[in-house]
């Protein structure tokens, strides 16, 4: 058994005794001490116990802790601590009142005051208490260190599980109270972060859920009252919504919402479907389609995709679906859907369309797609597949595609722009490029006779060789290039200005310019200079060009040896095969011609409307215009396929001048010139030859195999007026006796000899040639129309429109703002307002009255517009 004094000095430095090191100094120095009862040591101990100060099993203490005690209190006795240290190490803790604490007994106190206080008190509050150094409750004193599971340290507050338990006690019964709390308010008022309020509070108390997006805790009674809300909220709804707007307007949080939302629908509680992002998990974005909804989308997309055959995906966006869903749901009614680029095409419909465009291209010539497919289709993999499906043949059309502008056209027309427009360029670049080159040459040539006086001491060496001169000229020949592009476009724009292809102006041209290059491989945006690119720039094109330009050239070589001027026919075939150019207008008027007697046929069951004298009038113009016209032309080819001197005339008096300037202008014989589709007064052909002799004996003369007798005949069956001799002035009365034409002898005169007066039949007009006729007739009008200022033109060509439009009869002459307006406005597809129009402007015209640029547009629309039926006035003009 140890001593007293021994006993205490261990506990003292074991448990942290308090007591003044004098008083010890003094209790120990009392032999009295030794001497004191088993029962006064135990009630000593027991008084430590209670304070805190002594371990309640003294036994527990080893042997060796107990030796080096002993030697520490010796030393304490010795020399004693050090009453201001600021080591944290240190085992005794000045207590600023000449006593001290060792390292377990300030622990033993800290739980017992924070147990005083309810569990939770501050370092400043403990260090005031324990009248110790703050820095032995700072970070890094072993004392925190030390501190048991139930203790911890929160900033400079010290917690322990009685503050705990007795918030969850305050949280649990306010949550019960009320249904929800706010756990930030509730983590701001007791200056706690979230992550430790959730960790020690929440997540130990039953009974109650947490809201992590409104940062709430809830009840679980709250919780259902809240689901039943939004579960009814959203059975109610008939269109789509953001999910994290209807929560954000009522307060609900959105993660619980989708998530009940998810579950409801799939159980089919809550009747509809939720779209979200399910790779980013992007909450806001996410959507609830009702089934309601839906089945209406459904339906509006099965009628859109009936009527049109085709979805993009954008507008399958819109109705809330995607394509791989529209897919399903379209392939239990049609089994050839396919999805090209992001479209979905039932293909059978579409491709009718596009039969529909290829057809009227075959007729035509040339089809807008847009007009029979949508623009969303418009692209140029769509449509070069749906053409591929639709099996068009390069034969057919070929497909002109810019920038969701799209057309096709045919091979005659590709043919026509050749002729029409390719050939005279050609010939005229030919001119200019083959000159520019002799001028390059004649420098050269120039350069290089410099060079070799300077090389050979000024003297001239013997001139080229002609195997020499040769290489030069194939050395500029291959640089002999082709027309521009621009040059090209330029007259597309001029001849082509109604067609749809036509999507540039001059101004367009102008400011790119010879920025338009054949070899330019990307998309103009310009649908003509596309078609040019596409369509015109062949092989064949640059073989033109190449060949014209060397024609040209061996021209003005040969031009500047001899001199010589080409002769007539040499002149008149240069450029064009004439056989071809009469051909093609040989065709035109044997159309027009047969065109126009079907409106001598209508004129006829409209006595009501065409007075006898009217009805006689209107024949004569066919007689005297296309007819007299048709007989003048082969008459004239006749004459030059016999090499006959040119003994006849053939334009009147009034157009002679006229006719010469044009047979001037042109390098084709007069007789091979185009016809003129826009002409509201066909120019009158006259037959006359020098006095005294009648031009139609000296036809049958001059023209041998009875072809001369042919012709006399086929110019009496045009009537007196249209050949000198035809009109006899009685010698009695001096009255006038006209020889009447035939329109019904005519056509059967001309089918039965032009294959033997010209080498060719007469053409007869079937269906697809009247369609082809009137389309380019319509154009030609069209250009006109737009470009016509004068309002009494206007009218006659918003007449001749309207009629081929409502009638599909070709109308021209005198009396087109007349009895013919007068039949038109009769009608059921002209309206009142288009009638009040039209008269209107006509009355203005007759009487001298002004015409304001308002009421000519409007007429000039009239004419204009697709269709005349659902055309409608702007009253505003009046």
């Amino acid at each position: 058994l140890l001593p007293v004094s021994c006993l205490l000095a261990i506990h003292y430095i074991r448990t942290g005794t308090v007591i003044s090191g004098g008083v010890l100094r003094e209790m120990t120095g009392k032999s009295e001490l030794n001497t004191l009862p088993d029962s006064a040591i135990a009630s000593l101990l027991d008084q430590g116990v209670n304070l805190g100060f002594f371990h309640t099993s003294p036994s527990s203490i080893d042997r060796k802790a107990q030796r080096d005690d002993l030697e520490k209190y010796r030393k304490v006795q010795k020399d004693g601590p050090l009453r201001h240290s600021l080591d944290i190490n240190c085992q005794l803790i000045d207590c600023c009142r000449g006593n001290y604490y060792n390292q377990e007994g300030m622990i033993n106190v800290i739980i017992d005051e924070l147990s005083r206080v309810g569990g939770r008190t501050s370092k400043s509050h403990l260090c005031q208490t324990l009248h110790i150094k703050p820095v032995f409750l700072e970070a890094g004193s072993p004392i925190l260190n030390m501190l048991p599971l139930s203790v911890q340290v929160l900033g400079t507050d010290f917690i322990s599980d009685i503050f705990w338990m007795k918030l969850r006690e305050e949280v649990s019964r306010e949550v019960e109270e009320n249904g929800v709390l706010d756990v930030v308010k509730l983590a701001n008022q007791n200056a706690i972060k979230m992550d430790i309020l959730l960790e020690k509070i929440i997540s130990n108390i039953e009974g109650v859920t947490w809201i992590e997006g409104s940062q709430e805790l809830v009840s679980n009674d709250y919780v259902q009252k809240v689901r039943s809300s939004i579960i009814q909220h959203f059975q109610s709804l008939e269109e789509p919504v953001v999910v994290a707007k209807v929560c954000s307007e009522h307060s609900w949080d959105v993660r619980l919402a989708l998530d009940w939302l998810v579950k409801q629908t799939k159980n089919e509680e809550v009747k509809g479907e939720v779209h979200m992002d399910t790779e980013s998990m992007n909450l806001s974005t996410a959507t609830f389609t009702p089934s309601s909804y839906t089945k209406i989308q459904h339906d509006a997309v099965t009628k859109f995709l009936e009527a049109n055959g085709y979805i993009s995906k954008a507008r399958a966006l819109r109705h809330g679906l995607s394509l791989f869903k529209i897919d399903q749901l379209v392939k239990e009614y049609h089994e050839d859907v396919i999805i090209l680029d992001d479209v979905l095409i039932i293909e059978h419909i579409v491709l009718q369309k596009v039969q529909a465009s290829i057809d009227l291209c075959s007729e035509t010539g040339i089809s807008d797609l847009q007009e029979d497919i949508p623009v969303e289709l418009i692209r140029r993999d769509i449509i070069f597949e749906l053409l591929k499906r639709a099996k068009l043949s390069s034969n057919q059309c070929i497909p002109v595609i810019s920038q969701g502008k799209a057309v096709l056209v045919a091979k005659h027309f590709r043919n026509e722009v050749r002729n029409t427009v390719l050939l005279p360029l050609v010939q005229s670049y030919a001119k200019t490029r083959a000159e520019e080159i002799i001028d390059e040459k004649r420098k050269q040539e120039t350069n290089d006779d410099d060079d070799e006086i300077r090389n050979h001491g000024g003297k001239k060496t013997k001139p080229r060789s002609r195997k020499t001169k040769d290489k030069y000229s194939n050395k500029h020949v291959e640089g002999a290039g082709v027309v521009p592009l621009h040059h090209v476009a330029q007259r597309m724009i001029d001849r082509y200005t109604a067609l749809s292809i036509v999507d540039a102006d001059e101004d367009d041209i102008a400011s790119s310019g010879e920025g338009f290059t054949w070899e330019d491989e990307d998309d103009s945006g310009f649908l003509l200079i596309e078609f040019c690119k596409c369509v015109l720039y062949t092989d064949t094109f640059q073989s033109q060009c190449q060949s014209a330009v060397l024609a040209e050239l061996k021209r003005l070589e040969s031009a500047k040896v001899s001199k010589a001027r080409l002769s007539r026919k040499e002149a008149a075939t240069k450029i064009r095969n004439v056989d071809s150019a009469f051909e093609d207008c040989f065709m035109d008027l044997c159309y027009l011609i047969q065109a126009s007697s079907k409106f001598q046929l209508f004129v006829s069951g409209c006595k009501d409307v065409f007075e006898e004298a009217v009805a006689n009038e209107l024949q004569n113009e066919l007689l005297l215009g296309y007819c007299a016209d048709l007989t003048s032309r082969i008459t004239q080819y006749c004459l030059y396929k016999h090499e006959e001197e040119p003994l006849f005339t053939f334009n009147s008096k009034i157009e002679e001048n006229m006719a010469e300037d044009n047979t001037l202008n042109s390098s084709l014989p007069s007789f091979c010139t185009e016809m003129d589709f826009t002409a509201t007064q066909p120019i009158r052909s006259y037959l006359s030859c020098p006095p005294p002799r009648e031009p139609l004996p000296v036809l049958r003369e001059c023209l041998d195999s009875n072809k001369g007798v042919a012709l006399a005949r086929q110019w009496v069956l045009c009537g007196g007026e249209s050949y000198r001799g035809g009109v006899r002035i009685s010698e009695e009365d001096g009255a006038s006796y006209v020889r009447e034409g035939s329109i019904d002898g005519f056509l059967s005169h001309v089918q039965e000899n032009c294959l033997t007066l010209c080498g060719l039949p007469f053409k007869k007009l079937d269906k697809k040639a009247e369609k082809q006729l009137l389309f380019r007739r319509k154009m030609a009008l069209m250009t006109m129309l737009q470009a016509t200022t004068d309002p009494a033109k206007a009218l006659d060509l918003t007449i001749m429109l309207l009629f081929q439009q409502v009638k599909h009869l070709v109308v021209y002459g005198k009396h087109l703002r007349g009895a013919i307006l007068n039949a038109l406005v009769e009608e059921k597809k002209i309206s009142e307002s288009v009638t009040g129009v039209l008269q209107g402007l006509n009355d203005r015209i007759e009487n001298g009255l002004s015409i304001s640029e308002g009421y000519l547009n409007a007429a000039k629309g009239c004419g204009l517009c697709k269709d005349i039926g659902k055309h409608e006035i702007d009253f505003s003009i009046e």
